[in-house]
């Protein structure tokens, strides 16, 4: 089964639901540990969102949730909210 969402939260941290809305605990973890993993699925029909814990999600594009996984792991910090990780 493919992801149907996949949220990424300000420490880093991602979580990934299938579409039975269960999660998938072999995709979750920190950004920098499981991009590869994601980068290497069929993600056409999935839906990618930036998250606030508790508070909010805000839809991006695929393009842009890996951009920021790959310059979190490169420079240490969340460059989407700029919080050293």
């Amino acid at each position: 089964m493919n992801p149907k969402n996949i949220i990424r939260f300000q420490n880093g941290m991602v979580m990934v639901f299938g579409e039975d809305g269960q999660q998938m605990p072999e995709y979750q973890g920190w950004d920098a540990e499981v991009y590869s993993k994601l980068e290497a699925l069929d993600l056409t029909s999935t839906s990618f969102s930036f998250g606030v814990w508790k508070s909010h999600t805000t839809p991006v594009s695929a393009e842009e949730f890996f951009q920021t996984c790959k310059l979190s792991q490169e420079q240490g910090c969340d460059p989407v909210w700029g919080a050293r990780l």
